[in-house]
C-alpha cells in the first residue's frame, strides 16, 4: 500500500502497465474511489468510481498483513499515519553491513 502525495510520484511507485492491466485500487484522500487511466506512460484521467473495497477495509486489511492493530476510523491520512507509526523502522543494508559489532 502506498500514499502517493503527488500525481506527479503515481508513475514513480507504480508501472503504466500495470495501472492499465487493472492491479491496483486508487482512493482520493477523503477515501473516495478513482479510478485511473493511462495513455503512452503517462496519467491520462482519473474520475469517481466504486472500488471492489472500501479504503477503510484495505487499512484494515493491511493492517493485518503486517501483523498490527490500529483503529482504522478517522481521516484517512490519521489512520495511515497511525499504521505507519506502527511499522518497526528497517535498518538499511549499508548500515548492517558496517555496523561495529560488540565482543
Amino acid at each position: 500500500m502506498y500514499l502517493v502525495e503527488e500525481l506527479s510520484r503515481l508513475l514513480y511507485h507504480l508501472e503504466a502497465i500495470d495501472i492499465e492491466n487493472g492491479e491496483y485500487v486508487f482512493w482520493d484522500s477523503t477515501g473516495a474511489g478513482v479510478c485511473v487511466t493511462v495513455a503512452r506512460n503517462a496519467i491520462d484521467q482519473i474520475s469517481a468510481c466504486n472500488q471492489p473495497m472500501s479504503l477503510s477495509e484495505a487499512f484494515e486489511a493491511y493492517s493485518e498483513s503486517l501483523a498490527i492493530r490500529t483503529d482504522p476510523q478517522g481521516p484517512p491520512i490519521e489512520v495511515w499515519r497511525r499504521i505507519q507509526s506502527q511499522i518497526p523502522k528497517r535498518t538499511s543494508f549499508w548500515r548492517r553491513l558496517f555496523a561495529k559489532t560488540h565482543s
